[in-house]
């Protein structure tokens, strides 16, 4: 008789062999489709083709399939097919649909793989490789990287885009990202599963996107199963997401629930302008957590049973009908609980204050009357009621927390002195773009022109007559700057980058009228101001304003980076048609035909 470790026998070899051959003979695979969601519009913006054996195949599901498969070393045999009918059900969809694939990296590497995808490809006809995302899982060994970052290059050289799969669950985690260099990340079910109710995910979740932002990198959380975890997604700002949720395995034809492409639009629009609004305005109910409420008759032993039911509970809340009369918290029942109050009612052990505040309290309110509570009282949570039903509690960590997050990003999304959006809103709005014009494709159609500006030796004048001063002269310039960017259509936006350096996005076509009227108007105020009039005329270098106008960027470039060196080489760029020689002419995209 066979061991339990026993390896398999040479018959058992052959048969599953065997197995193989007709399923990649017999094409004996077919395809899932489950949608990738665009979470601020609600809408879906790709598939992932995930390969399911045929009934007939001989194995229950694909993880068998694709073990046997590696184990007789004929995973490329079974891929092809899959990638086959990959691009068979691809080339019937629109145009701006993108395809994700599962790729295995012994297949990515293998030198026949660029080969086989242009066949697939002219086969199903309809489909170009801009539109296919390779997934490379992350749970892959690093030695399989090292042939696969030789074929990196040229998969993106061809148009192909690289996706790194199952991100936060493998053991190779940052150092991969940076030798492969993706356009997506996919997040592990493992960092999305109950991240409303876990801290340190958030935080997790929170540095990817900031990174993905800086680097030009989308991201897209997995398994989301709980409409809990899609709102706390969407409020760390994560742009893209799958999971059961959103989809199942399907038909391609599927639609997303209207009631949930609703639930996203809301709350993108909601967490956006949260994030600009002053911190003293900030509601209370945005971090309030459900409270586990008990009857205020029970005793202190049956709380006690509670806690040790669940022992990451800290307290629960003691409820005399509708009405919330105190907390009692977990170190309080179980002392109770072991002395001679076992079978008092809890109410019995409750504080004289009730620490209540109604849903409409701000953050800093709450974190006032916090601070007003003697020390005997200061770890205990606020009750956040909404007329006489509980919404839930707030502990005092959850406030200090969120007061720092708050803060920071004003001061990160906000210029203190203009008050115009800083470098942090100026990133998200270059990337928002260049994906508006990646999903668009290759319609001949020019998007929004750009405009660099700065105050050109504005640090001398700093020096000669101070930084107050030099900051007027700031001011005076947002202030030309507000009122011409209302005409800059619907596409117009305007941020302070930093220092004297601002960015304006307007419409096709009104950037160098804008750009014309701006130089005119701050020169011609300036020669109305006595000190710059002296400082002209004498040793320190002229002050004056500088525009970098970039006809349709947005066609053109792929990242952050490229986005900012057009404005360095607009420094070295020729007077096109401007009316102010400190206008100078980038020409780029589309619109500089």
């Amino acid at each position: 008789m066979p061991t339990e470790n026993a390896e398999p026998s040479r018959t058992e070899t052959n048969e599953t062999r065997e197995a193989l051959l007709r399923v990649s003979e017999g094409r004996l695979l077919e395809a899932r489709f489950q949608p990738i969601v665009e979470l601020q519009r609600g809408r879906i913006a790709a598939y992932e083709c995930l390969t399911r054996p045929a009934r007939e195949s001989g194995f229950e599901n694909p993880l068998a399939l694709f073990d046997a498969a590696e184990g007789e070393g004929m995973l490329w045999d079974i891929e092809r097919v899959a990638r086959d009918n990959s691009f068979e059900a691809a080339s019937e969809w629109p145009e701006g649909v993108l395809l994700f694939m599962n790729c295995s990296p012994q297949v990515i590497g293998d030198p026949r793989f660029l080969d086989s995808l242009r066949e697939g490809l002219k086969r199903a006809g309809g489909v170009l490789p801009r539109r296919v995302v390779i997934e490379i899982t992350e749970r892959s060994d690093e030695q399989a990287d090292c042939v696969v970052l030789d074929q990196v290059q040229q998969l993106r050289d061809e148009g192909y885009q690289i996706a790194i799969d199952d991100v936060g669950a493998g053991t190779s985690g940052l150092n991969r990202i940076m030798s492969i260099r993706p356009s997506w990340l996919k997040l592990d079910r493992a960092l999305v599963a109950d991240i409303d109710k876990d801290r340190a995910k958030k935080n997790l979740v929170r540095f990817m996107v900031h990174f993905a932002r800086l680097s030009g990198v989308r991201i897209i959380a997995e398994g989301i199963e709980r409409r809990e975890e899609l709102g706390t997604l969407i409020e760390l700002g994560v742009p893209y997401g799958q999971g059961y949720l959103l989809g199942m395995p399907g038909d391609y034809s599927q639609r997303l629930d209207p009631e949930l492409q609703d639930l996203m639009c809301a709350g993108w629009k909601s967490t956006s302008g949260s994030a600009m609004r002053d911190p003293r305005s900030v509601g209370v109910i945005s971090i309030t957590t459900e409270a586990t409420l008990v009857d205020a008759t029970q005793s202190a032993t049956e709380i006690a049973q509670v806690f040790l039911h669940d022992r990451k509970l800290l307290g629960v809340l003691a409820m005399d009908g509708h009405e919330s009369i105190g907390w009692v918290s977990r170190e309080r029942a179980l002392r109770a609980a072991s002395d001679g109050r076992a079978d008092l009612p809890i109410s019995s052990l409750l504080g004289d204050d009730v620490h209540r505040v109604c849903a409409s309290t701000t953050i800093v309110e709450a974190l006032e009357i916090a601070a007003a509570r003697c020390d005997a009282d200061a770890g205990t949570p606020l009750i956040v009621t909404d007329g006489e039903r509980v919404r839930g509690i707030v502990t005092v960590r959850d406030l200090l927390n969120t007061a720092a997050e708050v803060c920071l990003a004003v001061q990160t999304r906000t210029n203190q002195t203009t008050g115009l959006p800083g470098r942090v809103r100026c990133d998200e709005q270059v990337i928002g773009l260049i994906e508006r014009h990646a999903a668009r494709g290759d319609l001949p159609i020019a998007g929004p022109d750009a405009a660099f500006i700065d105050i050109r030796n504005l640090a001398s004048y700093n020096e000669a007559f101070g930084f107050e001063l030099g900051d007027e002269l700031l001011q005076e310039l947002v202030g030309q700057l507000c009122s011409l960017v209302n005409a800059g259509g619907r596409d117009a936006f305007l941020g302070h980058l930093g220092d004297d350096r601002f960015l304006m996005i307007t419409s096709t076509g009104r950037v160098r009228s804008l750009a014309s009227k701006l130089a005119e108007g701050f020169e011609r105020r300036l020669r109305h101001n006595d000190r710059l009039v002296r400082s002209n005329t004498g040793d320190l270098a002229p002050v004056g304003v500088r525009i970098n106008i970039c006809l349709d960027p947005f066609s053109t470039i792929d990242s952050i980076r490229a986005f900012y060196e057009l404005e360095r080489r607009g420094g070295q760029a020729t007077i096109e048609d401007a009316s102010d020689s400190s206008v100078s002419v980038v020409r780029t995209g589309l619109g500089a035909a």
